[in-house]
Order: structure tokens, then C-alpha cells, then sequence
């Protein structure tokens, strides 16, 4: 609660009791209330993007294991098909060469 929403609230009581005393101290009482209020708020809003946090590190190290899981199966399948065009390449230039002696 801000300084000038304190002092409305100090007037308006002032207008209802004799002292002044006895305003301030609602006006304190009203204070401490919204203050508590406030911090109750803020502490349960800290706890539900604490629990939020923790669960988007969960979601990302799941998708994380995932994604090398399927990365690991990319390249073994890559380098399975590179290992067939290498061989593919090495019995067609191996029959080329062959050819060439036999055409002697």
C-alpha cells in the first residue's frame, strides 16, 4: 500500500474517531493486513513458477534423452548407407579396372 492510499484512509478514519491516535493505529492495523495479504499472494505465486521451473527442466531433459536417442539412431543409419556407397563405388571401379586389363 502506497503513502497516499495510507493517508485517504488515515483522513477518512480520522473523520470517525475522536482521536487520532486510534486511526493511525487502524490505518497500521489496514496496512499490515494488505501487507500480509500481499506477501501470502507472492509467496504462493513463487511456489507455482518454482513447481513450473521444475517441471520445464523434466519436459526439456526428457526431450533432451530423445533427441540424442534419435540422433544416435540418424547417424548409425548414416553410416550404414555410407558404408554401402563406398562399397557400391569400390566394386564399380574394381570392375572398370578389371575391364580395362581383360580389354588389352
Amino acid at each position: 500500500m502506497n503513502a497516499a492510499q495510507s493517508l485517504k484512509i488515515y483522513e477518512i478514519l480520522n473523520l470517525h474517531f475522536k482521536n487520532p491516535d486510534q486511526a493511525k493505529i487502524v490505518v497500521e492495523s489496514i496496512e499490515k493486513v494488505i501487507d500480509d495479504k500481499i506477501e501470502s499472494q507472492t509467496d504462493k505465486f513463487e511456489q507455482i513458477i518454482q513447481k513450473d521451473i521444475a517441471n520445464l527442466r523434466t519436459e526439456l531433459k526428457t526431450d533432451y534423452v530423445k533427441l540424442g536417442a534419435a540422433l544416435e539412431t540418424k547417424i548409425a543409419e548414416s553410416k550404414t548407407d555410407m558404408v554401402k556407397w563406398v562399397m557400391a563405388f569400390f566394386v564399380t571401379l574394381a570392375l572398370m579396372i578389371i575391364g580395362l586389363y581383360f580389354k588389352k
